[in-house]
């Protein structure tokens, strides 16, 4: 059979109910979707407008980082907003902790756990992320050299790394 197919999103949604009106049927499962999302599109929203936030797991799993944090009340309140918002831009001007924020934002997502990809400048890949990560959260961190031979083996000791928390 053919059919039309589109992305689940509100957007989406939304755009199909402006052109077909009450006119559109919504399966009892798609509406339950739709409610939820619309909850967390408010929170989502409210997050966005809080200057701090109570974060719940950052303390336990990563204490230097709860403190790192502490005088910066909107990162905490960032990483709260990445927690509900789930995929998002963090594009903060150069200085403002940006690394803080992504790990606090992992970390309060419950996704700590795992193999992490950062894609950043490469001036900044050790420098910076590879730095902060070590010395706040204490997780094992690769840097890709140059050189296609000296890649293939970092790559090698990342899949090998047993670490239960990988950049």
């Amino acid at each position: 059979k053919r059919a039309w197919t589109y992305p689940l999103s509100m957007a989406t949604l939304r755009a199909l109910r402006r052109e077909f009106g009450q006119a559109l049927v919504v399966s009892e499962e798609l509406m339950a979707w739709a409610r939820a999302e619309r909850r967390r599109e408010k929170r989502t929203k409210s997050y966005a407008a809080h200057h701090d936030a109570v974060l719940s797991l950052v303390p336990s799993v990563a204490p230097r980082l709860a403190e790192a944090m502490a005088g910066r009340t909107y990162q905490r309140s960032a990483a709260r907003f990445s927690k509900v918002a789930g995929n998002y831009l963090l594009a903060d001007e150069p200085g403002l902790g940006k690394t803080a924020t992504a790990l606090g934002g992992i970390i309060e997502s419950g996704k700590w756990e795992g193999e992490h990809l950062v894609i950043a400048p490469k001036t900044s890949l050790e420098s910076t992320w590879g730095r902060q990560i070590r010395e706040w959260t204490g997780a094992t961190v690769y840097v890709m050299p140059e050189g296609v031979p000296k890649r293939e083996k970092c790559w090698q000791d990342f899949l090998a790394d047993p670490s239960e928390t990988k950049f």
